[in-house]
């Protein structure tokens, strides 16, 4: 076909083997009359099976590490069915476990034993097909019970409450618990399913053995020992590899590349005259290194103007010659549309053919059942899918995956690449991979070898930590509910709930209730989800798959692309008692004639419109989208725990469409060469709704008022990089934001769930690790996929990585002078004299809010401290200038230092700033004129002379474990406010809530204030 490419080929792996088969073992296999019971009886153990087998009639809890394709399933099931012991078999869902289940059924008729799959829809159907107590009877005379664990959790809260429950009677007389595709879930997932296991041991079986099974666990022993814990059973870590036939894997890069390169070599002069640097001219020299080069110089070229060929003309060019092939082909697209589409124009090319299907979620159960089995008998050849077959689903002998367009992680790649070659009569496999998309042109720009890199990465890690507290949150909140529970808590549990708020006098706060309500097993919320309808060609709707409540309020908000299935949110339904709670979102399709009918999506249309003729193109908004030069962004506003577990919130703020330009630029950083495009960020005004909360792990530290926001923004995305690159800790695990009030400036780490992550860091060695790290091209992708924002500022320092590194250190000290502190300094928090009048000293501090920029409105708020009352004023600004005037607490001040008060500040040069923004000229003189006559004491800088170091004053509240507000937790209700964009009356009228935060959190601080006086005098 005339198509260059580079090959890597990966040798092939074969698992040791046992001198046993599984029909010494199951001598019913024998006889048996299915094709793969039969196939089964012949074969022999491989090595891990048979130690898994051991551990297993040694009566010990077993982790099982294998590969995709290991026979994983098999290893449990020899014992369940030699031993006839009952097993529950517990799958991520059940729409991911189709191959095991039918396996495992046509083993258990092969042997005479039964078999039975239940979930909550599934229940329905047999209630209505047999009834309840036949479904009953049937379950507890099963030897193989399949589900999953949002069925079993519900399960379990009606044995708790004493309920009727479906399988209460087969766990009673169960001996075996299997938790498969144990790497499918989050760390929050893990805390609740192995909290599930210790109820189930602690309330109806406490012989059951458990069972891990994982491919890719990185802490084995960590689950180990948690098992161990759970039953009291020594636990036995298998280790074991899957079969892999020779993979050959090609990375397609066009047609004709000498044509290309000879006729970009022809505009030399123009390359060089617009500044291409060493590493383009140098392609330009060595075709070998053009190619390894490929889309850099592609990029380049077409940034000068230079008409390059299209070298890659469709994709389906290529594809159609896989659906003549005798090899099943799965190939990964990005999104549905995009699967749709594509075998529709393969289709087209080969006449309608029936080798071709699509494969995802929008079909019914009886379609994808149907392709799946006519690709097991070799009808279906070339099978296109977004997601739904990259993970449990066996449909036959894949021997090739092709991936159109890369997957934005590591993790999910080996999911896709984990369909093939499961059979080890398979010779040798293939992986194609096509480039479709902005984030694959970007990853490759960077050379081949970078690309490589990227797909030898280390898996993202499963995060699995013992002390996780959201296990102790489930199971306290389970046990206080239960009847059966109730009387077997300790008073850690009763004391650990009141730390949260969660209990009060010995029931539930509101807060618990809710809660209780909310702890489901896939996340803390409603176990139901937001119904999402599309708009059809007629103008009707129709149902497309549920959305998780966060994915509401991260993915679905008004203007924001839905990219599975190619169209945009133009309606949030609300409905609730006060109008504020979603029901449901209305996609339609992404096509300028339907958004231009949209109130609230014509300007941002017409922005859109405007921008892309400015820059001389083509307005097509669908085209760019699936070009990937238009993404929307939901700006998201997260109040998360200050140090430690606690309860985290995230709210949307504001939708963006970001749309880049086709034309690139030239850029020169030393002897490298960039492409950039021109970006517009648009706004679109339209309201946002939802709150996501769930409990979790955080850390927040005050930085200095003299650091750079946007440098604070790029040692943080750096820091999370590092822990990517070497703790291979997932880059959507551990997210950050920079705060900033008035002139001071807080930056905030959490968990996206939790992990128990932050705790158990050593922060210490985080900080050689940052200090002796080595960045290189590929964590300049890493950056950008992180973080955009981040990166625009990074490329604007011309990648000064020792710059990221310097602020990155930056934020560690402050985690670590706040440990350091705490041991310096405790002592003394608790030898110092109680604040008292007699002190004759008075603490003063001033905050101020921003709610309208445009208007230069705001509300500040005033405080004094003179060591037994307290007197704060709020007001409000317009103009930047102060709307009333706060006479009585510069009456207050200046009658207190006319009595020989000292007046005490912390960061006078801060303090000032924030006066001149609220327009407070006149108390700022005051304070200016005090201290040229020597009355203020800047208590940060008297600290700093003593201890060597300057402190922010969060850290060093929170290291003397003083009472306090939190600055972020006012930055959060300052957005709160103003995503509601409110009007000038509203702000005029002071809004209580957020009055009543801001004085709260400045009656704290200038107490504190006093406090760190009283310290500084000691030390």
């Amino acid at each position: 076909m005339g198509y260059d490419f580079h090959k890597f080929v990966s040798k092939a792996v074969k698992p040791g083997l046992v001198s046993e088969r599984f029909s010494d073992l199951l001598p019913g296999l024998r006889s048996a009359k299915s094709l793969k019971g039969r196939g089964l009886a012949g074969k022999q153990l491989y090595v891990h099976q048979k130690q898994a087998l051991d551990a297993l009639l040694s009566g010990e809890n077993l982790v099982l590490k294998a590969g995709t394709g290991s026979g994983k399933t098999e290893a449990w099931f020899l014992y369940t069915a030699q031993k006839k012991v009952r097993t529950l078999a517990v799958y991520p869902t059940l729409a991911l476990s189709n191959d095991q289940m039918q396996r495992l059924a046509d083993y258990c008729a092969d042997l005479g034993m039964k078999q039975m799959p239940i979930d909550a829809l599934r229940k329905q159907e047999y209630i209505n097909k047999i009834g309840s107590r036949a479904l009953r009877n049937d379950l507890a005379s099963s030897d193989i019970v399949i589900t999953n664990p949002a069925y079993l959790l519900n399960e379990l809260k009606r044995i708790a409450f004493s309920k009727p429950s479906f399988i209460k009677d087969f766990l009673a007389n169960c001996g075996l618990v299997v938790l498969d595709e144990f790497d499918f879930y989050g760390p929050r997932s893990i805390s609740i399913l192995l909290t599930m296991m210790k109820l189930v041991v602690e309330l109806i079986n406490p012989a059951i053995q458990l069972v891990v099974m994982t491919a890719t666990l990185q802490d084995p022993y960590e689950v180990a020992e948690m098992l161990s814990k759970i039953n009291g059973r020594k636990t036995s870590v298998v280790d074991g590899e899957a079969f892999h036939a020779e993979n050959r894997a090609y990375l397609i890069l066009g047609k004709s590349l000498e044509k290309v390169w000879s006729r970009i070599r022809g505009h030399r002069e123009k390359l060089e005259d617009l500044g291409a640097g060493p590493d383009v001219l140098k392609c330009l020299n060595d075709f070998d290194y053009f190619r390894r080069n490929f889309f850099k110089l592609v990029d380049t070229a077409e940034a000068a103007g230079v008409e390059v060929k299209e070298f890659f003309e469709d994709p389906a060019e290529v594809l159609r010659h896989y659906a003549e092939d005798y090899a099943l082909t799965l190939v990964f697209t990005n999104s549905i549309a995009a699967a749709e589409e594509m075998a529709r124009r393969v289709s087209m090319k080969l006449g309608d053919s029936k080798a071709v299907a699509t494969h995802h979620h929008l079909l019914l159960k009886t379609q994808r059942q149907q392709i799946e089995e006519n690709a097991r008998k070799g009808v279906v050849r070339l099978v296109f899918t977004p997601r739904t077959l990259s993970q449990g689903i066996d449909i036959g002998d894949v021997k090739r995956v092709v991936h159109l367009g890369l997957p934005r992680n590591v993790r999910e790649f080996r999911q896709r690449e984990g369909r093939k070659g499961r059979r080890p009569e398979i010779e040798w496999t293939e992986t194609v991979v096509i480039p479709f998309s902005q984030w694959d042109r970007h990853l490759l720009s960077k050379g081949v070898d970078v690309f490589k890199k990227w797909v030898e990465l280390p898996v993202e890690r499963t995060v699995v930590n013992r002390e996780n507290l959201y296990g102790s949150l489930f199971k306290a909140l389970f046990s206080f509910q239960s009847p059966l529970m109730r009387g077997r808590m300790d008073k850690s549990e009763i004391l650990f709930l009141r730390s949260l708020g969660l209990e009060r006098d010995g029931l539930l706060t509101t807060l618990g209730k809710n809660a209780w309500l909310k702890m489901n097993f896939y996340e803390f919320a409603p176990p139901y989800g937001i119904k999402r309808w599309r708009v059809g060609e007629d103008g009707g709707l129709r149902n497309l798959e549920d959305i998780s409540h966060v994915d509401l309020v991260e993915k679905f908000q008004p203007g924001a692309v839905d990219p599975s299935s190619d169209g945009v949110v133009v309606e949030a339904r609300v409905g609730g008692s006060r109008g504020r709670v979603v029901t449901a979102v209305v996609v339609d399709d992404l096509r300028e004639s339907r958004l231009r009918r949209v109130d609230s999506l014509a300007p941002g249309l017409e922005e859109y419109e405007r921008t892309k003729l400015r820059w001389g193109e083509t307005p097509d908004i669908k085209r760019d989208y699936r070009s990937g030069r238009l993404q929307s962004v939901v700006h998201l506003v997260a109040q998360v725990p200050a140090n430690g577990f606690g309860y985290f919130t995230e709210f949307p703020n504001r939708v963006e469409w970001r749309v880049a330009s086709e034309r690139r630029q030239i850029l020169t950083v030393g002897e490298r060469t960039f492409v950039s495009r021109q970006y517009k960020s648009i706004e679109v005004p339209t309201p946002t709704y939802g709150v996501y909360g769930d409990y979790t792990y955080g850390l927040t530290v005050e930085a200095s008022p003299l650091d750079d926001q946007s440098l604070l923004r790029i040692g943080a995305c750096f820091i999370v990089i590092v822990f990517r690159r070497l703790y291979n800790i997932s880059v959507d695990l551990l997210k950050y934001d920079v705060h900033v009030v008035g002139e001071r400036k807080i930056v905030s780490f959490y968990e996206s769930e939790s992990a128990c992550l932050i705790p158990k860091t050593d922060w210490r060695k985080v900080y050689e690790d940052v200090s002796s790290y080595s960045p290189d091209e590929l964590d300049e992708v890493l950056m950008e996929q992180v973080d955009e924002q981040a990166y625009a500022s990074f490329m604007a320092l011309k990648l000064d990585w020792e710059t990221a590194r310097k602020h990155a250190l930056k934020i560690i000290e402050y985690v670590l002078l706040r440990e350091t502190l705490r041991v310096q300094l405790g002592e003394f928090a608790v030898d110092v004299v109680k604040p008292s009048r007699a002190l004759k000293a008075v603490s003063f501090s001033a905050v101020f809010l921003g709610l309208r920029d445009d208007m230069g409105a705001g509300l500040y708020t005033l405080a004094l401290f003179d060591g037994q009352d307290t007197i704060v004023f709020t007001g409000m600004t317009e103009f930047n200038q102060p709307s009333e005037n706060a006479d009585g607490t510069v009456s207050k001040l200046l009658n207190l230092v006319n009595q020989g008060f000292k007046l005490l500040v912390y960061d006078f040069d801060n303090l000032v700033k924030t006066l001149e923004t609220c327009g407070l000229e006149g108390l700022k003189a005051l304070l200016t004129g005090l201290v040229q006559s020597g009355r203020i004491i800047d208590v940060k800088s008297q600290l700093a002379d003593k201890l060597g170091k300057q402190i922010p004053l969060e850290i060093l509240e929170t290291s003397l474990g003083l009472k306090k507000s939190m600055l972020s937790d006012l930055a959060v209700r300052r957005e709160l406010e103003r995503r509601r964009r409110p009007s000038m009356r509203f702000i005029r009228s002071k809004p209580e809530r957020l009055k009543q935060a801001m004085e709260n959190f400045l009656s704290d601080e200038a107490r504190n204030i006093f406090i760190a006086w009283l310290v500084s005098q000691k030390v």
